[in-house]
């Protein structure tokens, strides 16, 4: 009886948490949390869902979206600028934009980032943005992403992800040119 009492004891192992079913018993508990942790969906920002076809019991694919998340805290414009459009352009430079959905109304903002290089060819294996261009007898030029930040109070409930918008670019003090680019702008809006 004695062996049999030394013998199970060993077989239990170590008291306390050195105990190793203890130990796996820990992990066990410490997974099935985080696998918790990892059922509820969080949004990085406030925004609208869009795009869902998502109900009670649907079964998510680690890596697979299941919805769209439009931010409405971090709204900014993508301007897909032509090349020798770039050169007189710089960071924080002031905007004017129009856009369809809001006819008659001039927004402004200013440049926060512009591209530095985009996608030539299909083998896309650094990341670099693919701007479509049309292609005709002659060869468009090359289009480069240009960031602009705008004020979302001002645009609330008119900002519509790839909604059409026109802007303009003041690169300097030349009255003449930003004259004639205001009037335009202002001229565009009023059409649309």
């Amino acid at each position: 009886a004695q062996a049999s009492l030394e013998r199970d004891q060993q077989r239990l192992g170590d008291s306390g948490p050195d105990n190793p079913k203890i130990r796996a018993a820990i992990q066990a508990l410490a997974k099935a949390q985080l696998d918790l942790a990892f059922t509820t969906i969080v949004a990085p920002t406030d925004g609208v869902i869009e795009s869902y076809d998502i109900d009670l019991g649907y079964y998510a694919s680690p890596g697979q979206p299941l919805t769209t998340l439009i931010s409405t805290t971090d709204v900014w414009i993508q301007a897909n600028m032509k090349e020798n459009n770039l050169s007189l352009m710089k960071i924080n430079d002031s905007v004017e934009f129009i856009f369809d959905i809001a006819p008659g109304r001039v927004f402004e903002g200013t440049i926060r980032s512009m591209g530095y290089g985009v996608a030539t060819d299909q083998t896309n294996k650094g990341g670099l943005p693919e701007i479509k261009s049309k292609s005709g007898w002659l060869q468009d030029p090359q289009r480069f992403p240009v960031i602009i930040s705008i004020d979302t109070h001002e645009l609330e409930n008119l900002i519509r992800l790839g909604g059409q918008v026109d802007i303009v670019v003041y690169t300097g003090n030349n009255f003449f040119l930003n004259a004639i680019a205001k009037f335009r702008i202002r001229l565009m809006s009023w059409l649309s």
